[in-house]
């Protein structure tokens, strides 16, 4: 296993990204949607091949974590992942999709570092106003946006999924949690 991660993770990042453009195309039948973001089709998939290279160990891990941003909407479920489910249970998650999309703005997905720079904001607001940890609430996103434990920075998801999508699936997880 640590060949393969060392050899995956030392491809030149041009060769990376196209055979992770032919995985991508073999298990999804395509290989990019930049609809609905503010990134151009190629920055959109440059930042995606980056994001996944310095996380996966080898080639069925990189498809795997592309899933969220690729995948039909039901397949990237977090009812698909007991992790997440675990995490959208917690007391407090309702209190953090809700908190997450009430101060959602759509700049906040122009680029990553907006992204992360809005995330940044919501994670010191419940604190401030739940006394939340910083960890719980982005778990929480993760597992809403994503249903994945590991993944690409959730600032990059955010910004991969475009501020539409990451408002859906916000909403779709908070109607999904039981009433307290």
């Amino acid at each position: 296993m640590a060949n393969a991660c060392e050899r995956l993770s030392a491809l030149p990042p041009e060769a990376f990204a196209a055979r992770l453009q032919q995985e991508l195309s073999d298990r999804y039948g395509r290989w990019q949607h930049a609809e609905g973001t503010a990134l151009a089709p190629g920055d959109w998939y440059a930042t995606l091949a980056h994001a996944v290279q310095a996380e996966a160990p080898d080639w069925p891990t990189a498809v795997l974590l592309c899933r969220f941003a690729l995948a039909a909407e039901t397949e990237a479920s977090p009812s698909n992942s007991l992790w997440a489910t675990e995490m959208l249970a917690r007391p407090s998650s309702a209190a953090i999709l809700s908190a997450t999309l009430a101060a959602f703005r759509p700049e906040a997905t122009a680029t990553p570092e907006d992204a992360k720079e809005f995330l940044r904001e919501v994670r010191h607001l419940l604190r401030a106003s739940h006394g939340l940890r910083g960890q719980e609430v982005m778990e929480t996103i993760r597992a809403a946006l994503t249903g994945m434990q590991r993944g690409p920075c959730l600032g990059i998801v955010v910004a991969l999924l475009g501020a539409a999508r990451t408002c859906q699936r916000l909403e779709e997880q908070l109607t999904c949690l039981p009433s307290p």
